[in-house]
Formats: structure tokens, sequence, C-alpha cells
């Protein structure tokens, strides 16, 4: 009865690349988000 994470979660965590490309594209929402603030 415990909590058991979904499947593509446990997939994308054992998968370091595609970890890899989650961060980047958070990294270039961020740089798009500041160069409209400016």
């Amino acid at each position: 009865m415990g909590f058991r994470p979904p499947l593509h979660l446990l997939e994308v965590s054992a998968r370091p690349g595609l970890r890899v490309l989650l961060i980047l594209a958070i990294s270039f929402q961020v740089l798009f988000i500041r160069q409209q603030n400016k």
C-alpha cells in the first residue's frame, strides 16, 4: 500500500541522457524569459 511512482518517472530517472535533455530544456526556457524581460 506504499506510494509507487509512475513508470515513466522511473524510466527518466534511470536514463541520465533524458535528465540532461530536461535540464537543457529548462535552462533554455529561463534564458528565453530573461531575454524578454530586458
